[in-house]
């Protein structure tokens, strides 16, 4: 059994309205811990950790879609988000977003990234039976 890991933490965004002080103190402070024997010894080469302006809505539905695909299905998968959720206001069915570094927030639709296309991506390409998700947001 191989252990996965994709890690976002956004304090820092382009747009400076939505900043955040910790978000990415805490995925990196995660990321420390997974690399403890005691937390499973996790390896770099099976994570992905994107802090502030690595964090980009392109950059997570790669990790997500193109990364984690190679993971087996007796392996784990962590998954942590930490930053900015919204509900698109121009939304009728509110819908959630994680607000990535690069969201607009005058067009949540265009730029964030949906919720449910974080589902759906671990659904369509991560193979992993054991998944774990951590949602840090507001």
């Amino acid at each position: 059994m191989k252990r996965w890991a994709v890690l976002v933490g956004v304090s820092e965004y382009r747009a400076p309205s939505l900043g955040l002080r910790f978000a990415h103190r805490d995925a990196k402070e995660l990321w420390e811990l997974l690399q403890t024997n005691a937390c499973g010894a996790f390896v770099p080469e099976r994570a992905r950790v994107l802090l502030n302006e690595q964090a980009t809505t392109a950059a997570i539905v790669r990790a997500l879609r193109s990364f984690l695909k190679d993971a087996e299905p007796d392996d784990l998968v962590v998954l942590h988000f930490s930053g900015h959720g919204a509900e698109d206001p121009a939304s009728k069915n509110k819908i959630l977003y994680f607000l990535t570094y690069d969201t607009d927030p005058l067009d949540i639709a265009g730029t964030a990234l949906p919720m449910r296309e974080i589902m759906q991506s671990l659904d369509d390409y991560v193979k992993a039976k054991r998944i774990v998700m951590l949602m840090d947001t507001c």
